[in-house]
């Protein structure tokens, strides 16, 4: 029989569970859905209830059609939150890349199949001015996937999103780190009165100038009188909203690179998917941030199962 388990990562928009090989770390099947916390926090159903039946029901579903036993389910993200199943305390920096770190709280959940498995909750990380849930179990993976980069390095690593996420890491732990609004900031900015106008939604290309010229533009100036030169510029015929969109996005992204540069780390790590990948990667281009590396996307899916699977190691795992 395999030795499998199962890894939750249970956001605040979406919940996804997946049967993992807990020999190898490769993903059996999964399933994600939008039962993320905050719709579990609106749905009325109480709270602990909601939560084990959700998992409950997932779990009983994937391992019937995985033809699997799992024993444990690590589950990390907002989960451990105020609004999620059970608030954690959060962990503080330095914070191990093993997980040893991370505050536990373990739950018996019985499933339809008559037996039973242990739920592990694992809680996020803070410092004194920031706090973070999620991004934590990443960089556990993130350095369990690449000890060549992470072991006994001084990196910043960089996980952007709609909360961009700077950790730096020394000596195998976290040390600190700082939360970046930069794709929270676009989409409101976006939406505003005085910039809405000027914008138009497409996808941007990172090779659009106008997306360089916006990330030169946050290098020399600082963000706040930046900004409005995207309504300027507009409106004197120098960029079309396409053209404006990507100058904003270059502005944002170019002003969070700048601010990591400052912490003058010997290596920058990035941890960008999708779309985002590119920009950055055009980004940094732009920048000449010749010590920074994009990982591959591929790896950075594997990031929270493989994070899991090493905070599973911290605990029996029958055969």
């Amino acid at each position: 029989m395999h030795r499998s388990f199962l890894s939750c990562d249970w956001g605040t928009t979406h919940f996804r569970l997946r049967v993992v090989d807990a020999d190898t770390g490769d993903i059996v099947t999964e399933v994600k859905t939008t039962d993320g916390v905050a719709a579990v926090a609106r749905a009325g159903e109480p709270g602990t209830e909601a939560f084990s039946r959700i998992l409950a029901e997932h779990a009983d579903r994937l391992l019937a059609k995985s033809g699997r036993i799992a024993t444990h389910c690590i589950v990390s993200g907002m989960a451990s939150s105020r609004l999620g199943w059970f608030e954690l305390p959060y962990a503080e920096v330095p914070a191990p890349l093993s997980g040893s770190g991370l505050i536990h709280r373990s739950v018996r959940l019985p499933l339809k199949s008559g037996v039973s498995i242990e739920v592990i909750l694992v809680s996020g990380l803070k410092t004194e001015t920031d706090v973070m849930r999620g991004e934590e179990t990443e960089a556990v993976g993130l350095a369990s996937l690449h000890s060549e980069w992470f072991n006994d390095r001084d990196i910043l690593l960089i996980l952007p999103g709609t909360h961009s996420k700077h950790l730096t890491i020394s000596g195998n732990n976290i040390v600190s780190f700082r939360t970046f609004m930069t794709g929270e900031l676009f989409a409101h900015l976006a939406q505003m009165p005085t910039l809405k106008p000027c914008i138009d939604s497409a996808r941007i290309a990172p090779s659009s100038p106008h997306f360089r010229r916006g990330v030169r533009q946050a290098l020399n100036e600082e963000l706040l009188p930046s900004l409005f030169k995207v309504r300027a510029l507009n409106l004197l015929g120098h960029a079309d909203r396409q053209q404006s969109h990507a100058y904003l996005s270059g502005l944002l992204i170019g002003s969070e690179l700048r601010s990591a540069m400052a912490e003058r780390a010997p290596e920058f790590v990035i941890a960008a998917t999708g779309d985002l990948a590119g920009l950055y990667q055009a980004a940094i281009d732009e920048i000449g941030m010749s010590n920074a590396r994009i990982l591959t996307a591929e790896n950075i899916e594997k990031s929270v199962v493989h994070g899991h699977l090493r905070i599973l190691f911290l605990f029996p795992l029958s055969a």
